[in-house]
């Protein structure tokens, strides 16, 4: 196996951080839109049973 530049490996790094950022920013985003749907009661049965 041929060894990477610092470059390739700056933008291997660069690309994985990216990918781990999206992935966490739709898990959040899916998170927030699955809480609005809720109603407030939903809202508050989910905190006590988190609370548990």
């Amino acid at each position: 196996m041929e060894a990477t530049s610092g470059w390739e490996a700056l933008l291997l790094g660069g690309v994985l951080v990216t990918a781990l950022v999206i992935a966490i920013f739709g898990s959040v985003r899916r998170a927030v839109r699955r809480d609005a749907s809720l109603s407030a009661d939903e809202l508050d049965q989910r905190d006590k049973d988190d609370a548990w």
